[in-house]
């Protein structure tokens, strides 16, 4: 997962769009599992109960994680969503949609490697969109 976020770090210096193939379901399924883990670390009370995550492989294969909840979900790209976990990209600088207060809330904080809690990058300062 760190390797692949480094990766992409030097795709986006060299001004490079990666293609992203379906292997990163796992890098989506780590994302996805930290959802509580990220409060723990800071230790802060869990906002509320895992959000549901529809995310697109870039095949077009739909991956779907958590219970399906109207209240608290991502649709979204999975390769944007891996970014924006790994503190690769800003949500803002994605197509990521975000609907309900919890999962905006883990989104603004979603780091899914551990060590020290990092803030994410700055929008608008990664050297490629990806969209």
């Amino acid at each position: 997962m760190e390797i692949r976020a480094y990766e992409q770090k030097t795709y986006d210096h060299l001004g490079v769009i990666r293609e992203d193939l379906d292997r990163i379901c796992n890098m989506a399924i780590l994302g996805t599992d930290t959802f509580k883990w990220i409060f723990l670390v800071r230790q802060e009370e869990i906002a509320g109960p895992t959000p549901f995550f529809r995310l697109e492989s870039s095949s077009g294969v739909f991956w779907e994680f958590g219970q399906d909840s109207a209240c608290d979900r991502i649709p979204g790209l999975a390769n944007q969503f891996f970014q924006v976990v790994t503190k690769v990209r800003n949500i803002a600088d994605t197509r990521l949609v975000v609907f309900g207060s919890v999962v905006s809330e883990w989104m603004s904080k979603a780091q899914c490697f551990a060590g020290v809690v990092e803030k994410p990058p700055t929008a608008g300062t990664s050297f490629t969109r990806s969209f």
